[in-house]
This record gives structure tokens, sequence and C-alpha cells, in this order.
């Protein structure tokens, strides 16, 4: 016990004193060792006063004066917390001014991330209702539409593979006598579904009424374009029963056939997805290269080619050969609307669960964007800090879509130069949803070109055999054809912007376009990276109509 009262500090001083001191240090809200100090100066400092003093009477009126002088504890120990931290060297400061820093980032940081994470979006605009009222045109009734003779045409035909249809998809060159038997077995076995083919192609509209997907809130990306595959199939069954009909010289029911898988690809071609769009060109694409085939293999009378050019131009003379784009730019506007949340504590945010949720319809080549979003540091800052806001983002989806509107109007030479990439990269900076979800428009501007310019050269050539037909001769130019009245005007090249080109040669004549390459390389066709002769997969070469190389086996 003794022992114990030994180590007591205050054994010397009186009990105000002790008490006094004890709660000083207690204000002062430091830790343990700076107490300690503070309690054994001021220990010392009492002791030092006191110690003339003869009685404990006098101690306790002695320490009582002096704790009248100090003042109150608390101010007392406030500053001696403050003279403590003035003592403080200069690096300690820094460090502790420096985990001060870190520590309010950090807490901010988490009430941000709880705020981001808060949010949702709501849905306001059924975009799904507003597409189907832009597709169907407004003075059409359902007698009018094609979709049914065509969904029901594409659900009589047999379940589809790649490897169940590849002989219908083969050129008449390319095919050998059991793939014709074949064909000829399944245009037996699908006589009905291509009838109900040409009949819808007979109806002046198409349109399909659009549903989504109930489990993904009938969001546009969850809508599906049915008989998409079908048709193309059915376009390609046409493809050989025009084949085989010129090969017996039945003619007028080729050009009939062409004529349907013609208006079948525009059909496709209106106010619809880009998908469609893309298929209903393929399949435009396939009619035009059907015929030049069968003109190229035949001797076809004058009549029966004024009649199919008559024909033609009655389907293409007012087509916009340029894809519309409004499927998509009403997708864009649905997924910022899915993608925000709406107003949350004054602010719009991007909803990083609609984020996850394009891991699955994306690409290979698109997936890496949200990849790198999620896993890396930079990326992800932006999305949680600098993203664009909905109303931002819906302005640059105007940008891009009015840009591409805009150079959708001008041909390939015209945009020749120019880093379009670079150009709409910096419209969309800094804007993920535009990076995954806006389509890759300079292709689909460049294939609309294409195609213009191999129809219009294909109603070239039916009037130029035409006039050679009736003249006994070719002409000298095509000029000659605007001339006569065989041409309205002369088909353009979209690589050159100038006429696409007509030369005579020794066996009859060549018409083409200069190609990707830009350069006239007097009519020598492009290859394809396995060596066969292509209309537009070669960088080198130009883009031949005429002669219909692949069929030189004449």
């Amino acid at each position: 016990m003794a022992n114990k009262e030994s180590k007591n500090p205050f054994n010397n001083l009186p009990g105000c004193a002790a008490d006094y001191i004890r709660l000083v240090v207690k204000k002062m809200r430091w830790r343990k060792k700076v107490r300690a100090d503070v309690q054994a100066e001021l220990i010392a400092h009492f002791e030092d006063a006191l110690k003339d003093c003869k009685t404990n009477e006098e101690k306790e009126r002695a320490a009582k004066d002096l704790i009248s002088n100090f003042g109150d504890a608390k101010t007392i120990g406030v500053l001696a917390r403050r003279a403590k931290k003035r003592c403080r060297p200069l690096w300690q400061k820094m460090m502790i001014r420096f985990w001060q820093i870190v520590g309010i980032t950090i807490a901010l940081f988490a009430i941000y991330i709880g705020w981001f994470l808060s949010g949702r979006p709501v849905i306001t605009t059924d975009y799904i209702e507003v597409a189907n009222k832009m597709m169907k045109p407004k003075a059409a009734d359902d007698s009018q539409n094609a979709a049914p003779y065509y969904e029901k045409a594409a659900k009589l035909i047999e379940p589809q593979n790649e490897q169940s249809f590849e002989y219908l998809r083969k050129s008449f060159i390319e095919a050998s006598e059991a793939n014709i038997v074949q064909i000829r077995q399944w245009l037996e076995k699908n006589h009905e579904a291509l009838n109900l083919i040409e009949q819808g192609t007979e109806k002046p509209y198409y349109w399909q009424t659009l549903q989504g997907e109930p489990k993904d809130n009938n969001s546009m990306l969850s809508v599906l374009m049915p008989s998409l595959g079908e048709c193309r199939t059915l376009a390609h069954g046409l493809r050989w029963r025009a084949y085989l009909s010129a090969e017996d010289k039945q003619y007028e029911k080729a050009f009939a056939d062409l004529l349907t898988i013609y208006k079948l690809g525009k059909h496709q071609r209106g106010k619809s997805t880009l998908v469609q769009s893309l298929v209903g060109t393929a399949i435009e694409a396939l009619s035009m290269n059907t015929a030049r085939t069968i003109l190229y293999r035949h001797d076809i009378g004058p009549q029966q080619l004024e009649s199919f050019y008559n024909n033609l131009q009655v389907i293409v003379s007012n087509e916009n050969f340029i894809i519309d784009s409004s499927f998509e730019k009403l997708t864009e506007y649905d997924e910022i609307q899915r993608s925000f949340t709406e107003g949350h504590f004054g602010f719009e945010h991007i909803y990083l669960k609609r984020l996850f949720t394009f891991r699955d319809s994306l690409s290979p080549n698109d997936s890496h964007v949200l990849s790198i979003t999620v896993q890396n540091l930079p990326a992800a800052f932006d999305v949680l800090f600098t993203h664009p806001d909905k109303q931002h983002s819906r302005q640059m989806t105007d940008a891009y879509y009015d840009f591409w509107g805009q150079a959708a109007t001008e041909t390939p030479f015209e945009l020749k130069g120019r880093d379009l990439e670079k150009e709409t990269t910096a419209l969309i900076k800094g804007n993920l949803l535009l990076k995954i979800l806006a389509p890759a428009m300079q292709k689909v501007a460049v294939l609309s070109w294409r195609n213009k310019a191999e129809v219009e050269g294909t109603v070239a050539i039916i009037e130029i055999l035409r006039f050679k037909q009736e003249k006994g001769r070719l002409p000298d130019d095509l000029q000659e054809l605007v001339t006569t009245g065989y041409l309205k005007s002369l088909p353009m090249d979209p690589y050159s912007d100038k006429p696409l080109i007509y030369k005579k040669t020794q066996d009859g004549f060549t018409y083409y376009s200069v190609g990707q390459d830009f350069i006239d390389n007097g009519g020598k066709m492009g290859v394809d990276k396995d060596g066969k002769p292509s209309l537009w997969k070669s960088d080198d070469g130009d883009a031949v109509f005429w002669p219909v190389f692949q069929n030189k086996t004449k």
C-alpha cells in the first residue's frame, strides 16, 4: 500500500490542485503521452509554487490562489492543446494535414458513391410505340401492308441453319449438278412461300409492329426483327428460280423474279432498323448481280429487255438509296432514359446497373469498352464524375446523327481526305453510351452509294444491250444513249463524281466504277483476300459491272 502511494504523482499536492490538474488534462482531449507530459509540467509548477508552505492549510490556500490565477480548467486545457499543436515540427504538421485531407476525401467519396448507387432511372417515353408510329406510313391501312405475307412465308420454310442452305447461296457458276438437284427440290417444296413473297411485294407498303421483351421493360434494344433470315433465304430461292427460268429461255419469268427480289429488298430498306436496312440493301444487290449474270449468259431480245428496263425503272426511279437511321436514334434516346437516374437529389448521373446489362449483348469487338470502364481507374473516374448528363447526351446524339445525315448525302469521293472517324470521335467524346451503341455510320453511308451505283449501272447495261440489239452495234459512248432516249441521264460513279466508265473493247464493252482506291485501273477487276474477283472487297482495282468476270466461261 505504501508502495502504491509512493507512485502517486499528486502525493505532494493538495486535493484541489490534483483535481484541477486532472480536469485540465482531461479537457485537452489529446493522446496519452502528451497529456502525461502536460500533467507532469503542471504538477512541477504547483510543487515549485507550494514548496515554501509550512502547513497543509497554507498549501491549500496557496493552491486555490494559483488555480484562481490559472482560470477555467476547460479553457486552460484548450490553450494547452493549441500550444502543443504549435510546437509540432513542420514535417509532423504536414503529415497530419495530409492524412486529414485523405480521410475527408475518402469520407466524401464514400458519400458520393452511396449517392451514385442509390439513384434509379425513370422511363418517361415508350420509344417502341414512337418507332411503330414512325414506320407505318400515315396514309396506309393494313390491307396495303406486305408484312403479313412475309411473315407467313417465313413460317412455311423449314427451320434454317447455315449449312442446310449453303447450296442456295452459291452462284450459278459455282453450283454443281448435285446442288442444282437440291435447289430444284427446295423450290418445289417452298413454292407456296415464294408465291407469298410475290404477293407481298405487290403491296405498296411494308411495316412491322415491333415488340420489346417484358423482362427488359420493353427497351428498344430488346426488339427482335423476325423473318430477316427467312426473307434472305427466300430471296436466294427466287434468285435460283430466275437462273433456272433463264436457262429454260423463260426470260419474262426470270425478270419477274428479279423484280420481286428487288421489291423485297426495297421493302426492308424503309424506315426500319439498321440491320433490316442492311439486309434489304444486300437483297437489292443480289437482284442486280443476278440480273447482270443472266444478261451476260443469254442473248435476250430487245422487247424483253425494254420491258425489264421499264418495270425496273418504275421501282428504282423514286428510291432514296440513303439508309435511314431514325430507328437507331430512337434507340439511343431510349437508352439515355434507361441509363441515367432521374433527378436524384437534384442531379442526374449514369446508372451503372444498366451499363452492366450491355455485357451480354455486345459483340466481342465492342465489349472491351465496358470492361475497360469498370476495371480501369481513369475510365471509371470519367463515368463517376465527368460523363455528360442526360440532356447533354441527347444533344450529343442529335449532333452525331445530324453529322452523319449530312455526310451520307456526300459521295465517297467528296469525303475523300476527311478523317470522319476522328470527327465523330470528337462529337461523342466522353460519352460511353454513344461509344457502345452508335453504329458505324461511315460504312453504312458507303454501302448506300455502292448500292446506288450498282443499281444505276445495271439499268444502263440493260439499255446498252438493247441499243446493240436494235441498232446492230454498241453505242460509241453513253451520251449517245441519253441523246437517243435510252437513258434519261448518265449514272454517276460515287468514287470519281464522274459518270461510270464505259469502254468499247474487242469482245464487247467494259462498264465499271473506279472503286475504293479512287483510281481508274482501266477496268481491271479488284480481287478479295482469297484472290477472287470482287466488286467492292478490294482496295486495289476497279468495281467492274461488265463483263461479269465470275461467269467468263459463258
